[in-house]
């Protein structure tokens, strides 16, 4: 079989390139950056230019009829996939860790942005899928949105970087994440103010489509938002005002929220999900947490377990039939060296412990 990635790789780089290069919004956001007007909201937007330019470069150059057998094998698609979104890493990191160089010099912060490192899981989760499909054609999508939410996550993980070092720095930081209320029920439930080192990790989180907004606060009284930069005097009630809109209580979501600690070995802090629709096993990803997590029958709440639910599983697992509760939360799931949400149902009782997970329904399709 020919070897086709040499020749591949080099009409997607010259490709890219060239669009790269004559594309007027890059110009545009570049004349921002150079006379230091560009925000944050810049660096997204040049960010999803970025990714949007190299998702029409694979489709120009990627399909079924022009690879071996109409499949991108592993071994091309390595070659070809991995350096070209590395490149997209090293534009957009440039970019955004200049804005961040400018914000911190205009804020008097003498320290020098933090470079977010290259998330190369998620570019070997997309290698593996698209290696993985008997046709290009069954897995070209794989090639459009999850690249460009790669690229933009790139923005999203040097706000992080940054934040944690500000804060390490003696610093006070505050994340606000709001939500539009128009995403789904994950995004809904992390909404809110988190002030720094209690920031849980997935607060910087984002889903493919994700409109979230996310704002850093420095801890003088004032917040900016890290798309527009712009500085407001804290005020709680427009953020209580937008948690009574989505639907979510005032008080911390976190106190019901159940850690996934990171395990040592196997997966021993764990636990097995099943997608009932497929029959496949999947686990959460280690170190987030399953969020709103609730009991929606059984003991202590209104509606009881079917008896024959309860003694079902008091038989086969073990504990007290009437403490038997049956449970749902949101969790972010690890499917395929992916992170996707979905709504997860389980059991549990207190002698026992949490038992049979299986996902309800996934909440980011679409």
């Amino acid at each position: 079989m020919e070897d086709i990635a040499p020749d591949l790789l080099e009409k997607i780089k010259s490709d890219f390139q060239k669009q790269f290069e004559n594309d007027k919004t890059i110009a545009d956001l570049a004349k921002k950056l150079e006379a230091g007007t560009a925000k944050h909201m810049e660096a997204y937007s040049y960010a999803g230019r970025v990714g949007t330019i190299l998702t029409e470069v694979y489709q120009r150059n990627l399909s079924t009829d022009t690879l071996p057998d109409g499949k991108l094998w592993y071994n091309i698609a390595n070659r070809v996939i991995t350096p070209t979104m590395q490149n997209n890493y090293d534009i957009i990191e440039k970019y955004v860790s200049d804005v961040q160089a400018n914000l911190n010099r205009a804020a008097g912060i003498g320290i020098k942005p933090i470079k977010p490192k290259l998330n190369t899981d998620r570019i070997k989760g997309i290698v593996k899928k698209v290696s993985n499909a008997d046709t290009y054609d069954d897995v070209s999508w794989v090639m459009n949105e999850p690249v460009k939410n790669f690229s933009q996550s790139i923005v999203d993980d040097s706000i992080k970087e940054n934040v944690e070092f500000h804060g390490k720095s003696g610093m006070q930081p505050k994340i606000i994440r709001r939500s539009s209320g128009k995403c789904c029920e994950w995004c809904n439930s992390i909404a809110g103010i988190y002030q720094y080192p209690n920031v849980p990790k997935d607060v910087y989180r984002r889903h493919e489509r994700c409109d979230c907004i996310i704002e850093y606060d420095p801890g003088n009284g004032k917040y900016q938002n890290v798309h527009t930069k712009q500085w407001r005097i804290q005020d709680n009630s427009d953020i209580i005002k937008n948690r009574k809109k989505i639907g979510i209580p005032q008080e911390t979501l976190s106190i019901n929220d159940i850690q996934i600690f990171k395990s040592i070995g196997a997966r021993s802090n764990n636990y097995n999900i099943i997608d009932p629709t497929t029959g496949e096993i999947f686990h959460f990803v280690e170190g987030t947490k399953i969020q709103n997590a609730q009991v929606f029958a059984g003991k202590n709440v209104k509606t009881p377990l079917r008896p024959e639910v309860a003694i079902g599983l008091s038989e086969q697992i073990g504990g007290k039939p009437l403490n038997w509760q049956h449970c749902k939360g949101i969790g972010i799931i690890d499917y395929y060296n992916e992170e996707r949400i979905a709504e997860v149902h389980w059991f549990q009782e207190e002698s026992v412990g949490k038992t049979n997970f299986k996902i309800k329904r996934w909440l980011d399709e679409g």
